[in-house]
């Protein structure tokens, strides 16, 4: 008899397999923002965030599917791309926190500069604390993946 998937391991596999195939979709439109919102740092280090984004969901993908087959190596490498993810997202968040409050305060006032009656300094932190608070809720998803793939009911489905 062929081995049984959980609901939860098929629940966090499509997840991981479908926020993946947007992020690897929508990295090729959000390229061009990378120079903008990072322009404090070199452009090869920009080059270098794209194509990791962009490697990194494919993998993911990749390792979703291998998931979905309880293929124990594609859950390791789920995991590993997951924690790799996550190092490396709260790493180029903390350093570049400042670009990003930059960016969205220089968009907020080009908004404003069109439409007066709109508050500057408001909309302003409100796009800023939405953007930081997006990338915590993408590496906190990051952890949640770690952790449920590492459970040990869980690594017993994939022996």
């Amino acid at each position: 008899m062929g081995k049984k998937r959980s609901k939860g391991v098929t629940i966090f596999a499509w997840l991981m397999i479908i926020t993946n195939a947007y992020a690897l979709l929508s990295s090729f439109k959000f390229k061009a923002n990378f120079f903008d919102v990072y322009r404090s740092l070199p452009v090869a280090f920009n080059v270098t965030l794209i194509a990791y984004s962009i490697i990194s969901a494919a993998i993911a993908v990749i390792a979703g599917t291998g998931i979905l087959k309880l293929k124990e190596k594609m859950r390791v490498l789920g995991v590993a791309i997951n924690a790799i993810d996550l190092f490396f997202g709260l790493a180029v968040l903390s350093v570049t926190l400042n670009d990003i409050r930059e960016y969205t305060y220089s968009i907020a006032a080009s908004v404003s500069a069109t439409d007066p009656s709109i508050p500057v300094y408001a909309l302003a932190s409100a796009s800023f604390y939405a953007t930081v608070l997006l990338m915590l809720f993408a590496y906190g998803f990051n952890l949640l993946l770690i952790f449920f793939f590492t459970r040990p009911k869980v690594k017993e489905q994939f022996k």
